[in-house]
């Protein structure tokens, strides 16, 4: 199985979550020419979008059809007056389209980062292109050698910017030091593909499809293996750590969420509600234990938790496949990607979750969001080999 077109990783779901199959076999057939076709000028070809192929609109919705927590009380005056501001500020359509041909569309997959220096890294099936935001230079900052270590399947910045973490087909996991182009360590922590990766401080978390997650402290400089931690029944299809480095979320392809802290090997609390893949995580940052998580094919909602006591405090259906999550840095809302049933970038205020913008111009399944340092530049990707900036928060 796998969300969306081919095969949900590890065995249950929606095949796949609708994509696996169809987006790696295509994604192989270019990547096989890889040597011409990902080379950075394709990428840096961007432009202002002048057309009108992405549209938004800005109407508050009725509040979430699930019930709701007495501390929910109705937006008050001044949260009605900024979403009318926001409806007359936000920008309709990306300020920025890049190609980005050979970008994976398979729901297993992770490669588009961007880091505390905004500096964007992109994996394009047997490389790494970084991309500055503000300079706009691309550099290629490596190949991976063919019938090694297999095609990239994630990669993830370090909280500094300096480094960056690769996860590949074959459970291996590199980190480079993008500063000197090196190597600087490798990891040999699962035996199968690692389709996530986040970073708690200098702990650097796995998540892979033989099921299980891996520490690695890169305090000790000889250790090439990760401290191994089991709980999930399928392929971990994704993984955050908070923005205070103490709870860790970890979905997988069979519905499982899980909260983990570094004392246990023991998860602290299996949230249940998701009927689908959980791949798309994110973490309050003005309230580090709320968690976002979104469910894939057969569930649509997106569901807030608190990881202090694993109680559920809200939820939504969106009504279409969610691939990935973020909480706004400027201001309490949500945006959220999805795949079959809209191809939409959505965004939702975090109290009610109610939504409040929807964005369209991808032409499917938008699988890829980061968000820049100061929170006003957010970008997306997708499996029609574009990548979008847009310009949401005033």
């Amino acid at each position: 199985g796998g969300e969306g077109g081919g095969g949900e990783g590890g065995g249950g779901g929606v095949r796949g979550e609708l994509g696996e199959e169809e987006g790696g076999t295509r994604g192989k057939r270019r990547r096989n020419h890889r040597n011409t076709d990902l080379l950075p000028p394709p990428l840096s070809s961007s432009f202002p979008l002048s057309t009108p192929s992405a549209t938004v609109t800005a109407a508050v919705a009725a509040a979430a059809p699930f019930p709701l927590g007495p501390d929910d009380a109705p937006e008050t005056a001044a949260h009605a007056s900024h979403w009318r501001r926001f409806r007359r500020q936000c920008r309709p359509r990306p300020f920025k389209v890049l190609d980005a041909s050979g970008l994976s569309d398979n729901f297993f997959h992770s490669v588009l980062d961007l880091s505390h220096q905004d500096v964007m890294a992109i994996g394009l099936g047997l490389g790494v292109v970084l991309f500055s935001t503000h300079s706009e230079s691309v550099t290629w900052l490596m190949d991976v050698p063919p019938n090694t270590c297999g095609e990239l399947t994630s990669l993830c910045w370090d909280p500094t910017g300096h480094l960056l973490a690769l996860g590949m087909h074959s459970g291996v996991v590199q980190i480079w030091d993008v500063n000197r182009h090196a190597l600087v360590r490798t990891l040999h922590s699962h035996t199968q593909r690692v389709g996530c990766l986040s970073w708690g401080g200098v702990v650097l978390t796995s998540g892979s499809r033989d099921r299980s997650l891996s520490h690695a402290d890169l305090r000790h400089p000889r250790d090439c293996v990760g401290r191994a931690v089991q709980g999930h029944g399928e392929e971990i299809c994704g993984i955050r750590w908070s923005p205070d480095d103490r709870f860790l979320a970890s979905g997988s392809s069979n519905s499982q969420l899980l909260t983990w802290t570094l004392r246990s090997t023991e998860p602290e609390h299996a949230l249940l509600g998701h009927t689908a893949a959980v791949r798309a995580l994110d973490w309050s940052p003005s309230h580090p234990t709320l968690l976002a998580s979104g469910g894939g094919v057969a569930d649509r909602t997106i569901r807030i938790w608190n990881a202090e006591n694993g109680a559920a405090v809200r939820a939504v259906d969106t009504g279409s496949q969610v691939c990935q999550l973020r909480w706004s840095k400027s201001t309490p809302e949500i945006i959220s990607t999805h795949g079959y049933g809209s191809n939409e970038v959505c965004v939702w205020a975090g109290k009610t979750l109610a939504k409040v913008g929807t964005y369209v111009g991808h032409k499917k399944r938008v699988l890829y969001l980061a968000m820049s340092r100061d929170g006003g530049t957010v970008v997306t990707g997708a499996g029609d080999e574009t990548l979008r900036f847009w310009s949401m928060f005033p």
